[in-house]
């Protein structure tokens, strides 16, 4: 049985796709690993694949392929490929694969095409972010989540059967970890704590009760099976771990539970594209300075900056030197989602045409393909700069090329406290990834920021040699697990546990992976008052999801936004978007003491009836459609 060699190859030839030689042979090891009954497979133990892979090797491709099988009905070891995805930035990507291989997908996700949803999971491959999918696996169907919060009801035993019965592929699982909307302002490790914690729930339950399939997929390993054996309980016998090494034999060896992969016709195009790594103390006019060099010398730029603010100051200061016009473009997680589309659609023009300047936020780290010759990057946690290095010199084309990565590190950008950096990401993590980055920079040995290996290969070391330094097994054991929460969240997986029992914990919790909800404003183009809601929320009505812009609902975003928010007069009540049973649209007000309270419970009460909170009702005072959401003027600290 050659399945996934064949669908593979059907594409290859019809010219939609290309593949290695080596490719292939590892598809005849996860078909073995995966496809086949237990009793045929050579590790019959085995439940859970740590799929370690270099960005452009084609992890992507392996899920899809996966589930082209299960909708041609090949397999009968699972009935589905369920894809969990940190952000739906990277949704679109995956979604392209899947065409690519003429596989219908579903996808289920925030502001996801109404047509490609699937609430229930039932389709043969689905993708889906981890917050649809933390309430699906807890009893609270994303299809039914009104009706669970204000009448205890729903099918909670469809979604769920549905992941027990799929192969769940957990990609990109470290940025689960370092979310662009971590909020460490307040709360620091503890709010990276919740996500992963979540995640070795995940791990746990499905694998200790036997249910089904597992694979966890990155290209910046953070997990071993050591320590997901430690804090799970699970036997290291359960996990193969499939890894990439340069310096490994040439093919797919297999050791024991190791499994691992050295592809020669892709080292050829990576180890021609030549990275130099520099830190460096930069202004964001020094920032602006050399990115205009680089679109002045024919090539493309990407600033990759840590805050909102410090991006749109950026691609200000850029469009101070230069007429910033179609070529420089700025992202980031404060667009509508009207210019959001718009903007990424941009930003594939610049890439197209070879020259250009992109400044963005950590938005871009995960599904937005962008192939730079120079990377500006703030300082942050090693993961999260592997996956920008993800951007530079992209394109896997054969071709020799040299980029520059400079990272800016600047210690004044650290908090009063020293808890956090720029605000963002936690102090040691960021301050041991450049204290690592320095001294292999500094005795002259190149960071390959594109292949895996082991020790170093020539004058190079693999990124991964920066990773156990910053983030070791016995730092994420004792700082990324809350075990009380581990414990608590297998308590809620008891038959006894009903819908209602968990939506009680939902308004507690917010979410099962963050402290805050994440709640759309509603940013119409004009300019609006209290006395004009109903004509501008019904001339909006069918449209009215384009001019929705997602935050995370903490005290200090309500602070950030309080001069946009529409109050009723001579009160502090504010006006939000909510929908009845029915779905039509209407608006209400609440206490702004009350919005995190509203958006969490998930329902209000006006007139004995139940409404449902869509988003809060905001000004356009500061929105541009070039620069989004901007909130400069209400920041502390910068």
């Amino acid at each position: 049985m050659a399945v996934l060699v064949n669908i593979l190859g059907e594409a290859v030839k019809c010219g939609k796709v290309k593949s290695t030689g080596v490719f292939y042979e590892l598809l005849k090891i996860m078909e073995d690993l995966l496809l086949r009954p237990p009793s045929q497979r050579t590790h019959p133990s085995r439940k859970l694949i740590l799929l370690n892979l270099p960005t452009g090797y084609g992890k992507t491709r392996l899920s899809v392929v996966m589930g082209k099988a299960t909708f041609e009905g090949f397999t009968d070891s699972f009935l589905r490929v369920i894809h969990v995805i940190p952000t739906r930035n990277l949704a679109d990507d995956i979604l392209r694969h899947a065409k690519a291989f003429d596989l219908e997908a579903s996808a289920q996700y925030m502001f996801a095409n109404p047509s490609l949803k699937t609430p229930y999971f039932l389709s043969p491959f689905v993708v889906t972010t981890l917050d649809s999918y933390s309430f699906n696996f807890l009893k609270i169907p994303v299809a039914e989540v009104k009706y669970v919060i204000s009448r205890g009801l729903g099918h909670a035993e469809i979604p769920r059967h549905a992941i027990y019965t799929a192969l769940n592929f957990i990609d990109e699982y470290h940025t689960f970890i370092f979310s662009e909307f971590s909020d460490t302002r307040s709360k620091g490790l503890e709010v990276l704590g919740l996500a992963t914690t979540f995640l070795y729930f995940i791990i746990r339950h499905l694998i200790t009760n036997s249910i089904t399939d597992v694979v966890l997929s990155t290209a910046t390993p953070i997990l071993t099976p050591e320590v997901i054996s430690e804090v799970t309980g699970i036997s290291t016998n359960q996990i193969i771990q499939v890894s990439y090494d340069l310096s490994s034999k040439v093919g797919v060896n297999t050791y024991g539970n190791r499994i691992v992969i050295n592809d020669s016709e892709f080292n050829n195009d990576r180890l021609n594209k030549h990275i130099t790594t520099r830190i460096l103390r930069m202004s964001l006019d020094d920032i602006a300075k050399k990115c205009v060099e680089v679109l002045e010398s024919g090539n493309k730029c990407l600033i990759v900056l840590n805050t909102v603010n410090r991006v749109i100051n950026a691609y200000n200061s850029i469009c101070k030197l230069i007429s910033c016009g179609e070529g420089v473009v700025t992202i980031h997680s404060r667009f509508r989602i009207k210019e959001r589309s718009e903007l990424i659609n941009k930003i594939k023009t610049i890439d197209r045409k070879g020259k250009g300047i992109v400044v963005a936020s950590p938005a871009i780290e995960v599904g937005i393909d962008f192939d730079a010759d120079v990377l500006i990057s703030d300082a942050a946690p090693i993961p999260s700069l592997v996956q920008r290095s993800g951007r530079l010199l992209r394109r896997i084309d054969g071709r020799p090329r040299s980029g520059v990565y400079i990272i800016v590190y600047d210690e004044s950008l650290y908090d009063d406290r020293g808890k956090t950096y720029t605000g963002i990401y936690p102090a040691s993590i960021t301050s041991r990834s450049i204290d690592a980055i320095n001294k292999v920079i500094s005795n002259d040995v190149v960071i390959d920021w594109k292949l895996i290996f082991k020790g170093r290969v020539g004058n190079r070391i693999s990124y991964i040699s920066l990773i156990d330094p910053v983030i070791s097994a016995n730092f994420i054991t004792k700082n990324l697990v809350n075990v009380r929460y581990l414990n608590f969240l297998t308590s809620v997986m008891s038959l006894l546990t009903t819908p209602k029992d968990v939506s009680k914990v939902k308004s507690i919790l917010s979410s099962f992976i963050r402290y805050y909800p994440i709640v759309p404003l509603f940013i119409p183009d004009e300019s609006i008052d209290y006395e004009g809601l109903g004509k501008v929320i019904d001339s909006y009505a069918e449209n009215y999801i384009s001019y929705l812009l997602p935050i995370e609902l903490s005290d200090y975003m309500i602070y950030l936004i309080s001069d946009i928010l529409i109050k009723k007069p001579n009160t502090d009540e504010v006006a939000i978007l909510v929908e009845d049973h029915e779905g039509s649209l209407s608006f209400t007000t609440v206490s702004r003491n009350e919005l995190i309270k509203t958006f969490i419970e998930g329902y209000i009460v006006r007139g004995g009836k139940s409404f449902f909170p869509i988003a809060i009702i905001c000004n356009n005072t500061y929105y541009n459609p070039n620069l989004g959401l901007n909130l400069s003027h209400k920041l502390i600290n910068g």
